[in-house]
């Protein structure tokens, strides 16, 4: 197995790793094909037998990965497959009744968390190709994700310490006097924004974090959504914005149109999380995924 920036020792390593974490789900002899290799290490995982063809994606997680923060994300895809149709992952248990295990091998330093998740059906879309019907089915997808979240929480042993997840990050130095002006208008934008909402839960509960089109699956069946892994506490509409951002018009009023048939949009919030979407993506880099001219975010 080849993995780009790894050693052939450590490469070697993980396909040993990813050959014990599916023994313990009784799949010793399913075929491994290494699918991830960036932020964590994942392979699809298939097993053939006489019932039929069963497809899961194991994850192999970075050192930093915390057992209460793979609990966190399990437990949310739980609720959303219990109170909807959404096609989501679903955490598998191994024989012994366990969703995460911790295993080492030579060639891989210290314990790794691992863990198997059925594959979601679909395939993502280049946002470029996307029409108004694909816009409108993720925002009524995401509404649904947010409908579900309104009645559910972590218990208190597994809530993550108070985090001011909506801050507003400072502007980078990077940042070219022709933007910064445009930059320095979103930020109050987004300001207003935060003080507008409230913490009801109506506003406010459990949300993807994370909803960019390559977490995001088109099929016959619908639309699905990978990429939990980040879901935290935080406003509704960030979820909202973090796609919209990528979307021009009309697919970005499409998205709203959608969201907005499962629950109610607040339009003036909504522009203030599309500015602090448009602040987090400058600060992190990824200026790629803005499809909102950044001239006019001072308009909104």
């Amino acid at each position: 197995m080849d993995l780009p920036g790894r050693t052939t020792g450590e490469a070697d390593g993980y396909a040993r790793l990813a050959r014990k974490g599916i023994a313990a789900y009784g799949l010793a002899d399913a075929q491994l094909s290494l699918i991830s290799h960036r932020r964590r290490i994942v392979f699809s995982v298939i097993d053939d037998d006489p019932d039929g063809r069963e497809v899961y994606a194991l994850r192999i997680c970075d050192r930093d990965q915390s057992r209460g923060g793979l609990m966190r994300e399990f437990l949310f895809l739980e609720e959303l497959r219990r109170g909807s149709d959404l096609n989501v992952p679903e955490p598998v248990l191994t024989r012994k009744g366990e969703l995460i295990q911790s295993l080492s091998t030579p060639g891989i330093s210290g314990f790794r968390l691992v863990c198997l998740l059925r594959w979601v059906a679909g395939r993502p879309v280049p946002i470029d190709d996307w029409t108004e019907k694909h816009a409108s089915a993720v925002g009524r997808m995401i509404g649904e994700i947010h409908r579900c979240s309104e009645g559910f929480d972590w218990p208190s042993e597994l809530k993550p310490p108070e985090s001011d997840a909506e801050r507003i990050p400072p502007l980078p130095d990077r940042v070219p006097p022709s933007k910064r002006e445009a930059l320095e208008r979103a930020t109050k934008l987004a300001r207003r924004a935060l003080a507008s909402l409230t913490s009801d839960r109506n506003e406010r509960g459990i949300i993807h974090a994370d909803l960019v089109s390559e977490h995001i699956l088109f099929s016959k069946a619908g639309v699905g959504a990978i990429g939990f892994s980040s879901c935290r506490a935080g406003y509704y509409l960030y979820d909202l914005a973090s796609i919209a951002l990528e979307l021009e018009e009309p697919l970005r009023e499409a998205l709203i149109a959608g969201y907005g048939e499962i629950r109610a949009v607040k339009r003036e919030a909504l522009l203030g999380m599309l500015a602090l979407r448009a602040l987090d993506l400058m600060c992190k880099a990824r200026e790629d995924r803005l499809k909102l001219p950044l001239e006019l975010m001072g308009e909104l």
